[in-house]
């Protein structure tokens, strides 16, 4: 027994989310669409990107477009990390540009939008990223 529990119990789950709706768009121009639906919100929202470069990228024209965002990817040092999640958390920030690298874990009742500027690269990865830790106990 590596983990040493003494009281364990098992939690199981259906991988059905009712609280949940996915939606697929195309659009001609990603970034308008984004700012649209982040405006468009009431919540947060979180926009997930591949690369630290998009990520900044984009998050300079939400900015330019006046909305509230943070930014979060693996290359942000603990200290950097630490305070982007903390003005996500506070309400500071509405919406979170970011790699995969942020999001497990994170605790919201008002997450209202998860997209994908670009796809996942693989199924399991997009379950990841919209449900685990991120919008699976959320509620509409």
């Amino acid at each position: 027994m590596q983990l040493a529990l003494n009281k364990a119990q098992i939690i199981e789950a259906s991988f059905v989310r009712d609280n949940l709706q996915y939606l697929v768009r195309e659009a001609t121009n990603k970034t308008e669409e984004i700012i649209a639906i982040c405006k468009r919100e009431t919540g947060t929202g979180i926009v997930y990107c591949q690369t630290r470069r998009t990520v900044k990228e984009l998050a300079r024209v939400l900015l330019a477009n006046g909305l509230r965002c943070g930014v979060y990817h693996g290359g942000l040092n603990a200290t950097e990390r630490s305070q982007m999640l903390k003005d996500w958390l506070q309400n500071k920030n509405q919406v979170m540009v970011a790699t995969n690298a942020f999001g497990m874990g994170i605790d919201r009742s008002d997450v209202r939008a998860v997209i994908h500027l670009a796809p996942p690269s693989s199924i399991e990865a997009y379950y990841q990223e919209v449900e685990i830790g991120r919008a699976s106990c959320r509620e509409r």
